[in-house]
């Protein structure tokens, strides 16, 4: 998708509440994640795979770095590489801190399951309005099933996005939740009847996100924390950058110039999530599991989008190249492209996070991605 602020290319220590939030599956699955996350992998990385690598990094400016993971059941490898004027380098930089923008997403309909897990909202297919405290504009039907599979009819950002001070290089910086409430209430149109096509939404995730901040009382970085980074002993994942205390990677725009981080407020459901490879490892294996049990329904279908991809919650559904379908998310910022696939019936994921700026080149990542995941089969 093309918008001025699009954020998407289409655009150890256990919390308290651990065992009320996990059941005793998954704590034995974190476990695991803790111990394997730091020890050295049994496979590696194919010559195939890194002349493949290599090609790709190529052709993107100086100082551009990619940190990639791949897992394959407990076993994982972490390969690193930065393109330098004296050529291109491995690097160790499995703890480097870059943006995942729009990957945020699938963290976001993650919380909405644990919110009707406990109880708070009925269950998906709620109406998302008559669980808000603010009137929408028209008073619209769409549920939650729809924000999460993006067919809730709602267009791809807020029309009033642009009335703040609005900065192309850091385009979501000063869009409020003041601003937000104001569109929701005067402003709120559908470009479809809810549930009746697919229209990939900043606007939707954020809503999501606001919804499950009002229902909770929290907002979406306690919420990460609580349910999801706390637990999984993600401690350099955040949506505040501040709060992370590693090596945060400079992001670069499409000639290679060093480019400003993006800052959210209200928007940070739809793409606000910093981390880096080992955090996003533990976080996998972690999905590895529930896939299989209390979030299935993440990974079922929810609209066939075309030959190649599905639509299922926060997820999207690769049916091609790979023999086997498989799960995957990207996302973009000013500076920073990240790309995930994910198959949770063969425990198998790739993980790629670039400083890659909005360059009309970046779907190489994703392609990237495809392959690592094809190569794997």
């Amino acid at each position: 998708m093309q918008t001025k602020g699009s954020i998407d290319y289409q655009d150890p220590v256990f919390s308290s509440n651990l065992n009320k939030r996990f059941p005793m599956k998954t704590i034995f699955l974190s476990l695991l994640l803790l111990y394997y996350g730091f020890t050295f992998a049994q496979i590696s990385i194919s010559p195939e795979e890194k002349e493949l690598i290599e090609k790709q990094l190529s052709a993107f400016p100086t100082h551009t770095e990619f940190s990639i993971a791949i897992v394959e059941g407990e076993e994982v490898v972490y390969f690193g590489l930065r393109k330098e004027k004296s050529g291109i380098k491995e690097v160790n930089n499995r703890d480097h801190i870059f943006q995942i923008g729009s990957l945020s997403k699938v963290f976001t309909t993650q919380l909405l399951l644990f919110m009707i897990e406990e109880g708070k909202i009925k269950d998906l297919d709620a109406i998302v309005r008559e669980n808000l405290d603010i009137a929408l504009k028209g008073n619209p039907d769409f549920s939650f099933r729809q924000l999460a599979s993006h067919s809730s009819g709602l267009p791809s950002d807020p029309d009033n996005l642009g009335t703040t001070v609005f900065n192309a290089k850091n385009p979501y910086k000063e869009y409020s939740k003041e601003k937000f409430e104001a569109y929701l209430k005067e402003s709120l149109i559908l470009e479809n009847p809810a549930g009746q096509a697919y229209k990939y939404s900043n606007l939707g995730m954020t809503l999501l996100g606001y919804a499950l901040s009002e229902v909770s009382g929290q907002n979406y970085e306690s919420l990460l924390q609580e349910n999801i980074f706390g637990p999984l002993g993600m401690e350099q994942s955040s949506t505040d950058r501040a709060k992370l205390q590693g090596s945060f990677v400079r992001g670069r725009n499409k000639k290679g110039k060093e480019t400003p981080a993006w800052d959210f407020q209200v928007v940070a459901p739809a793409g606000a999530i910093s981390s880096n490879t080992i955090d996003l490892v533990k976080w996998v294996k972690w999905n590895f599991e529930i896939l299989k049990n209390s979030f299935a329904e993440m990974g079922e279908t929810q609209f066939s989008h075309s030959e190649s991809m599905d639509i299922a919650l926060g997820w999207h559904i690769r049916k091609k190249p790979a023999k086997s379908p498989f799960l995957w998310h990207n996302g973009g910022t000013g500076g920073f492209k990240s790309s995930l696939a994910l198959n949770s019936e063969q425990d198998k994921a790739v993980i790629i996070l670039t400083n890659v700026g909005r360059s009309p080149k970046r779907g190489a990542i994703d392609t990237l991605c495809f392959s690592l995941m094809s190569m794997r089969e």
